[in-house]
């Protein structure tokens, strides 16, 4: 079994090649879509009701970090796909990133704020070869994986979707914000931003009741749920936490976790800190990496970065 935090690693590489597809797409519940509005403090419009992960970065809490110099250029590559001929380095002035994941269609919603749209659309049409194709306020440029498609919805937060026409941007622009309706995917993203590692500039949450992502896992899991946090300073510090199949099958994970996390002389190289932990149905573990050892990892998976 690998070990939670590289499966993590997995799950948020969001282009990282081929998925298994199931027969037919989800939909999402009726509790879903009739639930009354939730609170969050994080804004979740334009996110499609069947995203099953939703990620959300504090891009100006990054920028505090220590180590932001080193890994602002990985951050930019992950997230800001096509950008890189632009002369604008649009990633020093976004505020907060986040995305929405569907995993049957892959085509994932990202929602950018703090960019500015004038200075951004300018610097798009100035890119040698002219890599950008504009309609309107639409704009389409190509990667590996398909094509993108993105729009200005106010002068400051721009709305990127993957694999997409300009048809299917438009209709996830009005479909406002059917994930702020979903009080179980609220109350699992409450709890993780709570939950989590204290002044996290990074949170991962699945969609509770989401069985794509439950054909993606093993099923040795038997998961129903799974979270993560991340804080950057001077080092790494990552805290995952999964909802398995019952009390019983969340102890005997957490056994098996620490004898393969703990007792491996690798993984005491990979990281300085390692504890798991099982509280009924759930399983935490927390993870730390030094200066040193992130610099190692990184080092490693840059090679795994889309263009």
């Amino acid at each position: 079994m690998r070990t939670a935090f590289l499966l993590l690693l997995g799950l948020s590489a969001c282009d990282a090649g081929a998925k298994p597809r199931p027969p037919e797409a989800e939909k999402p519940t009726a509790k879903a879509s009739q639930a009354k509005p939730s609170t969050t403090a994080f804004a979740l419009d334009y996110l499609p009701a069947d995203a099953d992960l939703v990620m959300h970065l504090d891009v100006a809490k990054l920028r505090r970090s220590k180590l932001w110099a080193d890994y602002r250029k990985d951050v930019a590559t992950l997230v800001m796909r096509g950008f890189a001929d632009c002369a604008y380095d649009p990633i020093q002035e976004i505020s907060t990133i986040t995305i929405g994941i569907p995993l049957e269609t892959e085509r994932h919603v990202y929602v950018i704020r703090g960019l500015d749209r004038d200075t951004t659309i300018a610097c798009l049409r100035d890119v040698e070869g002219k890599k950008f194709t504009f309609d309107g306020e639409l704009v389409s440029y190509a990667v590996s994986s398909g094509t993108h498609v993105v729009k200005f919805v106010d002068a400051r937060t721009a709305v990127i979707q993957a694999k997409a026409t300009k048809q299917t941007l438009i209709e996830a622009l009005q479909g406002g914000a059917p994930l702020a309706d979903n009080t179980d995917f609220v109350a699992a993203l409450e709890a993780a931003r709570k939950n989590g590692v204290a002044d996290a500039a990074f949170t991962l949450v699945s969609r509770p009741g989401s069985t794509q992502l439950v054909r993606h896992m093993p099923a040795v899991y038997k998961m129903k749920q799974l979270s993560a946090t991340a804080r950057l300073t001077d080092r790494l510090d990552i805290r995952y936490s999964m909802t398995v199949g019952s009390a019983d099958s969340a102890t005997q994970l957490m056994k098996t976790m620490k004898k393969e996390l703990i007792d491996p002389k690798m993984m005491k190289q990979t990281f300085d800190r390692t504890e798991v932990a099982a509280q009924g149905e759930t399983i935490t573990m927390d993870v730390g990496m030094t200066e040193t050892q992130l610099k190692s990892v990184a080092a490693m998976w840059r090679g795994l970065l889309p263009d």
